[in-house]
């Protein structure tokens, strides 16, 4: 509550919007401060774009949770030199090895299909954090965004 400045509530008679407001803030701190999840409480997580794109951020893979891996939906193919990729262009998820190599295996569309995961478009402030190399010329600040 003094984090947010905002007064006491009660999930049980506050707005969706305060609820929702309220879990997003909770998985925040755990992602945060590396607090596991226990596998029945991953498993009732939905899988939208804001826990896709803490995912990403803390690389924990958003089907079960381990070491993930930067995987592309569109994928970069063979013989294009990633540093010169614009990442911000392309949809991207946190999967583990076990679970990118699925997605290689059954293909996309079944992939995302099965697992409802809503890949991101990473911004630059993440792929900083991930270290992730690219064309990254600052398009952000001539369009005075």
């Amino acid at each position: 509550m003094q984090k947010k400045g905002i007064e006491w509530f009660s999930l049980s008679d506050c707005s969706m919007s305060l609820a929702t407001s309220y879990l997003t803030f909770i998985l925040d701190v755990c992602f945060e401060e590396d607090i596991p999840f226990r596998t029945k409480t991953w498993d009732m997580i939905p899988t939208d774009y804001h826990l896709t794109l803490q995912c990403l951020k803390h690389r924990k893979c958003v089907i079960c949770g381990k070491r993930a891996q930067f995987a592309h939906v569109d994928s970069v193919g063979m013989g294009v030199n990633r540093n010169n990729v614009d990442h911000r262009q392309r949809y991207v998820m946190p999967l583990c090895n076990d679970h990118h190599h699925e997605q290689h295996t059954k293909g996309i569309k079944w992939f995302i299909s099965f697992y409802h995961i809503k890949p991101v478009k990473p911004d630059l402030e993440t792929l900083r954090i991930l270290k992730i190399r690219g064309n990254y010329e600052d398009k952000e600040d001539s369009n005075g965004s």
